[in-house]
């Protein structure tokens, strides 16, 4: 029930074949590579672990918040395997509604990142990401970002 929870709010639809057993091979490939790399981070002189972290995953989700808690609980497996400190140099958004960015920063703090630093652009992988200005004027989402981020 807690995997169920959880791929429920984390995995796109690719992503939970996958962890079912269900994957294509250059997918299981890519997780058994992701694997062992979590295992000898825990022997290396790193300061952190990096990820990268994109939302939505998938259009069941919620595209105006952030996955309730994933962020948490995907830092606490990381630091729990790796012994490392968690931070994201490069997360966005596949939309560009405010309350996703905000929300994002507030599950990052929640989750004891060191930090996150939002990718303002329009690539991110092939991932959609979107923008948080257009030339030098902030866009809504980009007013959004720069509020959560902002010192009190």
């Amino acid at each position: 029930a807690k995997a169920d929870d959880f791929a429920a709010r984390a995995l796109s639809s690719m992503y939970l074949r996958a962890a079912q057993g269900k994957g294509s091979s250059t997918i299981n490939a890519k997780i058994e590579t992701c694997k062992k790399m979590i295992a000898k981070y825990k022997t290396l002189a790193l300061d952190f672990v990096n990820l990268h972290w994109y939302e939505p995953w998938n259009d069941a989700d919620d595209p105006t918040i952030s996955a309730p808690g994933v962020a948490k609980e995907v830092a606490d497996y990381l630091r729990a395997q790796t012994g490392k400190q968690v931070l994201t140099n490069e997360f966005g958004q596949t939309n560009q509604i405010p309350t996703l960015v905000s929300s994002q920063v507030s599950e990052f703090k929640a989750a004891g990142f060191a930090y996150a630093i939002d990718f303002s652009g329009t690539s991110g992988g092939g991932l959609g990401a979107m923008p948080l200005s257009n030339g030098l004027t902030l866009l809504p989402n980009g007013i959004s970002y720069k509020t959560a981020v902002a010192l009190p």
